[in-house]
């Protein structure tokens, strides 16, 4: 494959410590239908393999780099990655997204046709595994849409002009909105012209959705997307996506908020804390202490915690938990679970290092409206990272409007053997025992929850609890 001096596309991928699993999206690019694009992947100060990895692709066309600072944010590659560009048209690809083989195919035609500043196509919004329910966005009719919608930058092209007359890529801690969000509104606002292509040729794996992505990073789903793509049934897939979407009303689902309310940087700390990139020190195992924890959501896995120290499952079947120690050494984990329904509580799977395990539970003894039950669990610490812990939730655990799902009050470690721990744990269970504790909190989910308050007042939902016990805390529509 040779490159012109001025290929049409100039295809930017940002990238930080993915390491192999960036392969399958460089291989949906290289997979391309319309050959006529340079690649350049741009390290955002990449610390691991990367270079490694990629190194065997490079040639004239397909070129790295690894930016010297580190940014925190897609917006430095981007910036650098068009700088270098030699293309006519710019196309962004997220390092853990998939195009499909007509993508830059779709995205031409569309700048022959209509020559608009912005093509964007169809892009699905793929869930966790195990949450069936896709989020379509980037289809639509008319260019006033880009004031509404977001688009995720995967899905996009533009022009190089458009970087003459919005500017480049902001800062992401100068922002109230997330990067893209804020390239993109300045481009609409500026009443830049954007055409759809109205093909689903996108398939992206928010990393905000999915709870310490990047603290165990896989390609799983996308080598499993490339294996669909290339199946006789990918065409019924795309129109099972559709349809879906549309059943759980998640078509042209992704609406701007009013990112006003945000501090600037907010949203890019919340997301970096969601990923596992900050907020998550690790501390060397010393002595028995319960896990302190940040009271927000965690993304799709955990409810925000309420004020009775009880933290619900998200929708998500498989939700995760950070142990952030290490050590060479044994210890025991011991989480107070709890669930309305004693039977939930007899039984925990989890995969830990993916190694499969199961909780020794205790009696369950009940609280208020439901009962609580002590799971202990022996694991090996790792000497230099924290552990993820992964939930293996059966039907009755899982979220549902009917049982709620699992929850749980505490994480506490010790040393197995560690007599002075179990009289903390002792305690801790008997403080649980003899004081109500209410299962849900109105005030305080409302205070984390500003804009269901304001369709309370406004007589939209029955009741906060009710919205609570359908929706939970968590962005379910994150921009991340």
């Amino acid at each position: 494959m040779s490159l012109t001096s001025h290929p049409f596309f100039s295809i930017i991928i940002a990238t930080y410590n993915r390491g192999q699993h960036i392969l399958p999206t460089i291989q949906s690019v290289l997979a391309q239908e319309f050959q006529d694009f340079e690649l350049l992947i741009v390290g955002d100060c990449c610390t691991d393999q990367t270079a490694e990895v990629v190194k065997p692709l490079l040639n004239a066309r397909i070129r790295w780099f690894n930016l010297a600072e580190r940014f925190e944010s897609q917006s430095g590659p981007n910036n650098f990655g068009i700088q270098k560009a030699q293309g006519s048209h710019i196309a962004y690809l997220g390092h853990d997204d998939i195009w499909a083989p007509d993508h830059l195919t779709e995205l031409a035609r569309v700048f022959k046709e209509s020559k608009p500043s912005f093509a964007i196509s169809g892009a699905i919004l793929h869930s966790p595994p195990g949450i069936n329910r896709p989020i379509i966005t980037g289809m639509f009719e008319n260019s006033e849409a880009a004031l509404q919608h977001f688009f995720p930058p995967s899905s996009l092209a533009h022009t190089r002009a458009v970087v003459e007359q919005i500017g480049t890529w902001k800062n992401p801690y100068e922002c109230s909105a997330p990067v893209d969000a804020d390239f993109l509104l300045r481009a609409a606002q500026a009443g830049l012209k954007f055409v759809s292509t109205n093909k689903l040729t996108v398939h992206k794996f928010t990393a905000a959705q999915r709870y310490l992505s990047y603290l165990k990073i896989s390609s799983d789903e996308q080598t499993e997307m490339l294996k669909t793509i290339n199946s006789d049934n990918y065409r019924q897939f795309l129109e099972e996506c559709l349809s879906q979407s549309k059943t759980y009303d998640q078509f042209m689902a992704l609406p701007y908020v009013d990112f006003s309310k945000f501090t600037p940087g907010q949203i890019a700390r919340e997301n970096h804390w969601r990923r596992g990139l900050k907020g998550r020190a690790l501390k060397r195992f010393e002595i028995c202490e319960f896990i302190a924890e940040e009271k927000k959501a965690m993304a799709l896995d955990w409810t925000t915690k309420l004020s009775n120290d009880l933290r619900w499952v998200g929708v998500n079947p498989l939700p995760q938990m950070l142990i952030p120690y290490t050590g060479d050494v044994q210890v025991n984990l011991s989480i107070l679970f709890a669930h309305r329904d004693p039977r939930a509580l007899e039984v925990i799977e989890c995969q830990v290092s993916d190694l499969s395990a199961q909780f020794a539970m205790g009696q369950p003894f009940k609280v208020d409206e439901h009962y609580e039950c002590l799971g202990v669990l022996s694991i090996h610490l790792d000497r230099q990272a924290g552990l993820v812990l992964k939930l293996i939730l059966n039907s009755l655990q899982k979220r549902s409007e009917q049982a709620g799902g699992i929850g749980y009050s505490f994480i506490f470690i010790s040393e197995k053997g560690d007599g002075e721990a179990q009289r903390y744990l002792d305690e801790a269970i008997s403080s649980r025992k003899s004081r109500p504790v209410k299962t849900f909190a109105e005030a305080d989910y409302l205070e984390v929850n500003p804009d269901v308050r304001a369709a309370l007042e406004r007589g939209e939902f029955p009741s906060g609890e009710m919205h609570y016990r359908l929706h939970g805390h968590f962005e379910g529509r994150s921009l991340g």
